[in-house]
């Protein structure tokens, strides 16, 4: 039987499973199925989460990716989680640094939009893959860039 746990045990054991199913050293990018949380939940024996979106919606908006992913990113880089289709994902690593703040607010999305009217400070480490993802996505003209 599948052993239970607190959400962010049993969603880090998920996440980190499916990144290390993929990533190899030197990959900047990958992309993966919803129907791969439910496998990864199986093979890492801990219980199926009720809602699979929530998994990566924790990484996305709510909570720091393991640490053990982190790690593999190189200096200056992160790695975030976005939307890649339907039912699908990617891992990717997008450059940190610039006016983070700037760039989540003018690209206007759903999330740092969020972000923004949370006024959210860019100090708080939590924040910046989501607002590193706004950074890398806007118009190399944009304020956000220079």
């Amino acid at each position: 039987m599948a052993k239970k746990s607190g959400n962010t045990a049993q969603y880090s054991s998920i996440v980190v499973h499916i990144f290390r199913s993929h990533w190899t050293k030197g990959v900047e990018e990958f992309e993966f199925h919803r129907d791969e949380l439910v496998q990864a939940a199986v093979n890492e024996g801990v219980e199926r989460p009720d809602n699979l979106g929530d998994v990566i919606y924790t990484f996305k908006f709510r909570r720091e990716l393991p640490a053990e992913i982190l790690e593999t990113a190189p200096k200056g880089k992160s790695w975030i989680i976005e939307g890649a289709g339907s039912s699908r994902y990617r891992f990717r690593l997008v450059k940190i640094g610039g006016n983070l703040a700037g760039a989540c607010c003018l690209r206007g999305e759903q999330a740092c939009d969020a972000l923004c009217a949370a006024r959210v400070s860019q100090r708080d480490e939590r924040v910046w893959p989501a607002l590193a993802a706004a950074a890398a996505e806007a118009p190399q003209d944009s304020p956000a860039n220079r």
